[in-house]
């Protein structure tokens, strides 16, 4: 799962991990930044179309949940909210309504 953010910005869903990882491209390729953590396992990202916030579906223990990230100025992210466990074990597909 990739989701392009703002600017040179990347985000991927590392299931293996637990986590969201950072990438930052230019002309030459890609690099990796860091990985932030997450409860459990994600399923699918995505940013909304201003560029401002993350959304990822996780699992955990056997549930779902989704979580939303604010996107700062150099790509970094800031955990806002998770949801209470959605009921399903897992999901997938995330939007974001403006």
């Amino acid at each position: 799962w990739v989701a392009k953010g703002p600017g040179s910005a990347w985000y991927t869903g590392n299931s293996p991990g637990q986590a969201i990882s950072i990438f930052f491209s230019d002309g030459q390729g890609g690099v990796f930044y860091k990985s932030v953590p997450l409860g459990g396992a994600p399923s699918d990202i995505t940013v909304s179309r201003d560029g401002k916030w993350l959304a990822v579906i996780y699992a955990a223990g056997g549930e779902g949940y989704v979580s939303v990230f604010a996107i700062d100025s150099y790509g970094d992210l800031t955990p806002v909210a998770t949801s209470n466990s959605i009921g399903v074990a897992g999901f997938n597909g995330v939007a974001i309504s403006q």
